[in-house]
């Protein structure tokens, strides 16, 4: 393609009746050649930017709050349906507050392994295609592949480390019961979001 390309442009210029010799079609080649390795070098950087900002949100706290409200169980049901569904998840009473009629639980969050995968598979594309680029341009890179592809291989086991340990964590969730069958919650926003899909809730706020 690149070769197309700089073919094009030499005979752009040879019709406009410039004098194109082999030396400089081979000049204007590799100097077209830097420009695009230069390119491809800064968005390969941005990617990888992108890729730690993605790393960081997956560990991040996702506390939200929402009002759920159900218009297929009593109260007493939808309460009890709750409960049993943050039990069949690992989910402990650790706190009762009568005053406020609040339940808090807590349970463990496992890491996803899909996700842990895919930012291992990721890093590695990221520093692989860093790696190749910083090769072609830097001719001290290009003498140490080998460590270069090290550097991306341990790279995208830390990526995967980091996710597995931040996300391996306990979460808590908080509810209480409203009027009209309404349900305040308070939690990780995937466990909730679960909750609502699994009982058939309908988020009001």
């Amino acid at each position: 393609m690149l070769i197309f390309i700089c073919l094009g442009i030499c005979l752009d210029l040879l019709g406009k009746g410039y004098d194109l010799t082999i030396d400089h079609i081979i000049a204007l080649a590799m100097d077209f050649t830097d420009q695009v390795l230069t390119s491809t070098l800064l968005l390969t950087v941005l990617l990888l930017v992108g890729l730690l900002s993605f790393l960081r949100s997956s560990v991040k706290d996702r506390t939200t709050e929402m009002i759920l409200k159900s218009v297929n169980f009593n109260e007493d049901q939808l309460l009890s349906k709750t409960r049993d569904h943050f039990k069949q998840r690992g989910y402990q009473v650790i706190k009762l507050e009568g005053d406020r009629e609040t339940v808090t639980l807590a349970g463990r969050v496992r890491p996803s392994i899909f996700l842990t995968l895919v930012l291992v598979v990721v890093a590695a594309i990221g520093m692989g295609c860093l790696g190749l680029v910083l090769t072609i341009l830097v001719p001290f890179f290009s003498d140490n592949w080998l460590a270069i592809a090290e550097i991306a291989v341990f790279t995208a086991i830390g990526a995967g480390l980091f996710y597995w340990n931040g996300a391996d964590r306990i979460e808590e969730i908080s509810l209480q019961l409203r009027p009209n069958t309404q349900l305040w919650v308070k939690g990780h926003k995937d466990e909730l979001a679960e909750l609502q899909r699994s009982l058939g809730l309908i988020r009001e706020a």
